[in-house]
């Protein structure tokens, strides 16, 4: 089962992908979401988090975050976009790492 997974862990990578993004577009609006946007639009004008302005999450998230506002695509739907291109960015790296691990065995 195991051997299974890892011949087809990018099928499910990009099948479960896809769900996340649709499940992303059309849910509603968080309470958090329109705070990460303020927070990122303030980075994207060049303040730092801390110093300038009250954040209470990693530092690194909310740089990620600007991206949403680098070419002037500031949406809540290209925001949600761009969380999930990064959970699944760290799923394919934990998937990696995995895959070495069980390699070493």
């Amino acid at each position: 089962m195991i051997n299974f997974f890892f011949r087809f862990r990018y099928l499910f990578i990009l099948f479960f992908f896809l769900i996340v993004i649709a499940a992303a577009i059309f849910r509603p609006i968080n309470q958090d979401e329109p705070y990460y946007n303020i927070c990122s639009n303030l980075v994207s004008e060049g303040k730092l988090p801390y110093i300038d302005f009250f954040y209470q999450h990693m530092p690194l998230m909310v740089y990620f975050y600007s991206l949403n506002f680098a070419e002037g695509l500031a949406s809540l739907i290209f925001g949600k976009i761009i969380r999930v291109i990064l959970l699944f960015l760290t799923g394919i790296v934990i998937s990696e790492f995995l895959k070495i691990i069980n390699i070493k065995k």
